[in-house]
């Protein structure tokens, strides 16, 4: 499993960048709108924390700039009916610390903030 990755950013799109090491390999890498936000311009070099995802069809890495996100990313996925990308989209809405919040509050009404998350 891919845990983490430190090389240049080569190119940024609108959910994913494009990540090469200094072995040349490049990966793709999932990121929410708000760790997007966070990159480096083109060329720079990162680092950052991976969740590696593998079904029987994709293997899709997903990442994050703290370890405590990468964490929270992973108790989302084991969430019934809740995949990556609404975990992703979870924590564009809320950091971990404002997510463990609402928990404790059962405060339901704001996670149908999130896009995909009804009231159900």
């Amino acid at each position: 499993m891919i845990a983490y990755l430190r090389g240049k950013l080569i190119f940024k799109g609108q959910k994913s960048c494009l990540i090469a090491t200094a072995g040349g390999v490049g990966y793709e890498v999932f990121l929410s709108g708000r760790g997007m936000q966070d990159l480096p311009e083109s060329g720079q070099e990162l680092e950052i924390y991976i969740y590696t995802v593998v079904r029987e069809d994709t293997l899709d890495l997903y990442g994050f700039f703290t370890w405590e996100e990468r964490e929270t990313f992973s108790v989302l996925l084991g969430i019934p009916k809740l995949g990556p990308k609404l975990a992703l989209a979870v924590l564009n809405c809320f950091t971990p610390t404002q997510l463990s919040q609402l928990v404790a509050r059962e405060d339901e009404k704001a996670l149908v903030a999130v896009p995909g998350i009804g009231i159900k």
